[in-house]
């Protein structure tokens, strides 16, 4: 069984920080499951889709931003999107998603 410390400095090494993984059992679990998604980039956006062979592109297929790829970081600026928070931007995003027919 590994230490607390040394758990710690996986995280750290592999994230770069580990404050974010730390907040995360806090928040209600539809917060924490959004915010670990998209912290770690396993999510059920395009992006990572297309990065493990699902998709074909890893292009937003919900907006005009067909050139950008779906991340974390395009929901902010997505105009599909009409949620305030975070969390509640990724759920609403891969809804959407859900809706898409897959495209291999």
């Amino acid at each position: 069984m590994r230490s607390t410390e040394e758990l710690l400095s996986k995280i750290k090494t592999k994230y770069g920080r580990n404050h974010c993984l730390l907040d995360i059992p806090d928040k209600p679990r539809r917060k924490s499951v959004a915010t670990f998604r998209l912290f770690t980039g396993h999510d059920c956006l395009a992006a990572h889709l297309y990065r493990i062979g699902f998709l074909t592109k890893a292009a937003c297929p919900l907006s005009d931003k067909r050139n950008e790829p779906m991340d974390k970081y395009h929901l902010r600026t997505c105009g599909a999107l009409h949620r305030n928070t975070e969390s509640l931007i990724y759920w609403e995003a891969r809804g959407l998603m859900g809706r898409l027919s897959p495209v291999i």
